[in-house]
């Protein structure tokens, strides 16, 4: 997926690169602001009201001064489309890597329970034992099954019933933190951002999680939506206070204008 999106980014560069040479080698030699304001806005407003009348047969084209800021507006909308898309893609592998960082973190975490019980003698081991690892087994599965919709299937409405579920049938599971930071991202994507505050500030407050520096910064940017200026700072300085080395750390700073 690293190659595919690095394979995107060249695209649009060249895409873009040729665009921009395309349009300058139209362009007239002076400026494209050299008409006064009236006629600028008039120009422009016939590049966009071409009336589909099939009683006239001929149609005023626009000048080359116009054509060429009517190309230059629809090359920064095309580029712009395609940063959004870009970062969407490294939003996504980012939550893909770490999800994967987790599981790996959860097997070595199984192996090592399982060695301990191995060396335990059977009178010595809890009665319960057996039932609490088969209860984390079955909750490994169900978490696994609702993370698959949401970064395979893309079924975020199951999804979201799935991972409330699992929080109510496992109150105490170690997936719980990670669970939560998936419903505040569902919850946030749907606009809902009271849920998705309240779950977003529970992963925050587990600083041992990878997901931590990032629900910081959702939060803050949660604020940011509901016009509260001051809220979105205070965490947004967490981010860069308790998280300074990483990638979200970055956002944070250009977010506050701190960044060079």
């Amino acid at each position: 997926m690293c190659s595919h999106i690095l394979r995107r980014m060249i695209v649009v560069s060249i895409a873009a690169t040729a665009t921009v040479s395309a349009v300058a080698n139209s362009a007239p030699v002076y400026s494209a602001y050299d008409t006064n304001k009236n006629n600028t806005s008039n120009a422009t407003q016939s590049v966009y009201s071409v009336t589909d009348d099939s009683n006239n047969e001929s149609v005023n084209q626009p000048s080359n001064n116009n054509t060429y800021v009517s190309s230059k507006a629809q090359l920064q909308l095309r580029m712009q489309r395609n940063i959004n898309e870009l970062q969407r893609e490294v939003d996504e592998l980012r939550g893909q890597i770490q999800e994967n960082n987790f599981q790996i973190q959860q097997l070595i975490q199984q192996q090592k329970e399982i060695a301990a019980n191995n060396k335990s003698s059977n009178s010595q081991a809890p009665k319960n034992a057996g039932k609490d690892y088969s209860n984390s087994l079955q909750a490994a599965s169900e978490y696994n099954q609702a993370i698959d919709l949401i970064l395979k299937k893309k079924d975020f409405k199951t999804a979201t019933s799935k991972l409330e579920s699992f929080l109510s049938k496992y109150p105490n599971s170690k997936y719980n933190t990670n669970a939560h930071f998936w419903l505040g991202q569902l919850y946030y994507v749907d606009k809902k951002f009271s849920k998705s505050l309240t779950n977003f500030k529970i992963v925050a407050a587990d600083s041992s999680s990878s997901k931590a520096p990032e629900a910081t910064y959702r939060i803050a940017q949660i604020y940011q939506q509901k016009g509260d200026k001051t809220s979105e700072k205070k965490y947004l300085r967490e981010v860069i206070k308790n998280y300074p080395q990483s990638n979200i750390a970055i956002k944070a700073k250009k977010d506050l204008g701190l960044s060079k």
